[in-house]
């Protein structure tokens, strides 16, 4: 290499020209080792011999075994420190890199007999082996450990689900004389089994089959396409050419809102339909670049903020601050008054009632974070947030949904913080002094030299470019209004804070009172008025079902007496009073022990729509009367349609006026079955 390429493409000479052999530093210890191999030397060898004696097996013996050893060697050191790093298994991005690699590492432990959950063992020795340079590893073990297991497990469902899938896939191809896997069929079993190609292939080598890999490749390669297009395009937005030409012209923002929520500033561009305009008029919505703003930029989770900019000429209503280019600040708006021009001196004034919002519920996440980890244990990580002035927002790694106890000691831990008014504190330090003070630095973010921290009192330590208030107290009250599920192993928890926190509770309480008041009894006994209520209904429903049954006994009779018969057949077709179809088939039951050898074609209308049930007798269903065929015949008629099994169907329909019309088309079904089978 004797170039350094600058950010306008132009080549400078290095000062210092080499040659990039390929070396890397596994390779010079494997050789000063005298090994012959990255694989036999002692930063994987370790592992290597693990996997041996989980698969009972000697390495060195068999090829075909040592490149499998070796892949889920390879392959189990790089998920032990992705997942470290903040990875987690997911279907796009970094996710979906560490799903594959854990995926392909259970495929070739299948190949080596391990059938038994086995990455566990192979952290825990990834861990062992290199934690002494970075201790991290030891610090994430229990962490690591369960998304992988996790994962794991669930991969292993899947590959049964897959082999399964392409196991009666191969018995179809049989059954048409083919020799050929089609290429959609391989694609899909990788896509959604995780099925690599050779696994397929494999397969189908052992049954006599080819694939057509040429198709699976063009599949391959479309959906490469689709994801590449995908990257440069979240890559791209946002970088466009205009505010590289603010940030050469001007530098960058200097953002002044940590301590203040106005600033004195001057107006450095005007930009509109991606161009730097002198100046704009009333009615125009531009994004403005100041020279120094109390405006936080939406960033870490946390919106941007509100306010108003005002200037000798004109007032511009912000909705919105972003960051679009590191450097760059665009306060979003529109003007409401007069013109702006660029050069111009301008008060910028944050919305401060929104941006105290804002600030007790960015705090109140740092609280949460320390809660859930006391509560739930030391494996919960953030994994991402949302925080505005109406709510907070907060993910977090961990295997499965709280309990209402857990999330009852949650709330309670965040609002003794809060009442006993432990003081915020930030101050900026460099990245490493932060860490070695035992400052928690959310997973999967980047960060540079210098870092913000925030302290909140002395359980809480993170780093953090958010605002925040300067004392819990000013959170006031802490609610937790949701808890679910928003993937593998993440948690979302949303909740309110201060007076929003208070409507809330005011809101529900009043809904309380209300059903309270409807059961005649006191909120703090209304838990045992409804159970003692709901036994009762359960005690009426029960006197009601026996009704019921009497109620239709004694109509049973009357039913029968229109019964008619063909071929020694009986057939009942008749209209009955039944709110559903349960009631129908009582029905259906009473009939059955009064009568044998017989079809029966039941109707009812109820709230303008047709129910109908259909019983044959199993004498009957074995000479081929079939009530399921009886349903799917009458039903049209009355605007409808059913099925069910032959010797019970049901259907239903719209038009009870047309009930008589399907009885006759029954009996004619009916009659012309018993003809053909006397025939």
């Amino acid at each position: 290499m004797q170039y350094n390429r600058d950010e306008k493409g132009e080549l400078h000479p290095l000062p210092k020209k080499n040659i990039d052999t390929g070396m890397g530093i596994e390779r010079v210890s494997a050789i000063l080792q005298g090994a012959s191999n990255v694989f036999e030397g002692d930063l994987l060898l370790p592992i290597i011999e693990k996997i041996s004696s989980l698969a009972g097996i000697t390495y060195g013996k068999n090829l075909r075994k040592d490149i499998s050893t070796k892949i889920i060697g390879d392959h189990a050191r790089a998920i032990t420190f992705l997942v470290s790093d903040g990875v987690l298994p997911s279907n796009e991005g970094r996710g979906y890199v560490l799903r594959r690699l854990l995926r392909r590492a259970v495929r070739h432990a299948r190949l080596l007999g391990i059938e038994k959950a086995f990455l566990s063992d192979l952290v825990c020795e990834v861990s062992e082996l290199m934690s002494g340079i970075y201790p991290e590893l030891k610090e994430n073990l229990e962490f690591i450990n369960r998304i992988v297991i996790s994962e794991e497990e669930r991969f292993s469902q899947t590959l049964r689900a897959g082999l399964n899938g392409i196991g009666e896939a191969i018995e179809k191809i049989k059954k048409t004389r083919s020799f050929e896997i089609p290429g959609e069929l391989a694609f899909r079993l990788y896509d959604t089994y995780g099925f690599p190609l050779e696994l397929t292939r494999e397969i189908a080598q052992e049954e006599g089959l080819r694939i057509d890999e040429e198709k699976f490749l063009e599949l391959m390669e479309a959906q490469k396409e689709k994801a590449r297009a995908a990257w440069e395009a979240e890559h791209i937005t946002g970088l466009k050419e205009v505010y590289n030409e603010v940030l050469d012209q001007f530098g960058k923002s200097e953002f002044v809102g940590y301590s203040n929520d106005s600033a004195e500033s001057k107006i450095l561009a005007i930009i509109q339909n991606e161009a730097v305009l002198p100046h704009a008029e009333e009615g125009n919505t531009v994004e403005i670049v100041l020279e120094k703003t109390p405006f936080y930029a939406e960033m870490g989770g946390q919106v941007g903020d509100k306010g108003t900019i005002f200037t000798e000429t004109g007032e511009v209503k912000i909705e919105g601050t972003q960051i679009p280019l590191p450097g760059v600040i665009t306060h979003l708006g529109k003007i409401t008054k007069g013109r702006v021009q660029i050069g111009e001196k301008a008060l910028a004034t944050v919305d401060k009632a929104r941006r105290e919002n804002i600030c007790k519920n960015h705090t109140a996440t740092h609280i949460l974070h320390w809660a859930l980890g006391k509560v739930l244990g030391k494996h919960v990580k953030q994994a991402g947030s949302y925080i505005d002035d109406k709510r907070l927002r907060f993910d977090f790694v961990h295997t499965q949904g709280l309990t209402d106890d857990e999330i009852s000691k949650v709330e309670e831990l965040v609002s003794e913080k809060i009442f006993e008014n432990y003081p915020v504190r930030f101050y900026e330090t460099s990245f490493k002094t932060a860490k070695e003070s035992g400052a928690i630095a959310l997973f999967g973010e980047k960060y540079g030299e210098k870092v913000r921290v925030l302290e909140v009192g002395d359980f809480s330590k993170e780093l953090c470019g958010g605002t925040h208030i300067n004392e819990t107290g000013r959170i006031g009250l802490f609610k937790i209004v949701g808890e679910e599920s928003i993937g593998a192993n993440l948690r979302r928890i949303e909740a309110y804070t201060s007076i929003r926190a208070l409507k809330f509770i005011n809101e529900e309480e009043s809904v309380l009172k209300r059903v309270s008041h409807l059961v005649k009894t006191k909120p703090v006994e209304l838990y045992q008025a409804i159970e003692d209520l709901t036994l009762k209904c359960e005690e009426k429903d029960k006197e009601i079902e026996v009704l019921q049954k009497q109620l239709i006994s004694s109509q049973v009779d009357d039913i029968l007496s229109t019964t008619q018969e063909i071929n020694g057949v009986k057939i009942v077709l008749r209209t009955v009073q039944a709110k559903d179809m349960e009631n129908l088939r009582l029905y259906i039951d009473a009939l059955r022990e009064k009568i044998k050898n017989t079809v029966i074609v039941l109707a009812s209308s109820f709230d303008k729509r047709v129910m109908l049930v259909v019983a044959v007798s199993s004498e009957l269903v074995k000479i081929g009367l079939n009530a399921s065929e009886i349903a799917k015949e009458i039903a049209p008629i009355v605007e409808g349609g059913g099925g069910g099994c032959a010797d019970m169907a049901q259907a239903g329909g719209k038009n009870p006026e047309k009930i008589p019309q399907a009885f006759s088309k029954a009996e004619e079904y009916i009659k012309a079955k018993l003809k053909k089978n006397s025939d």
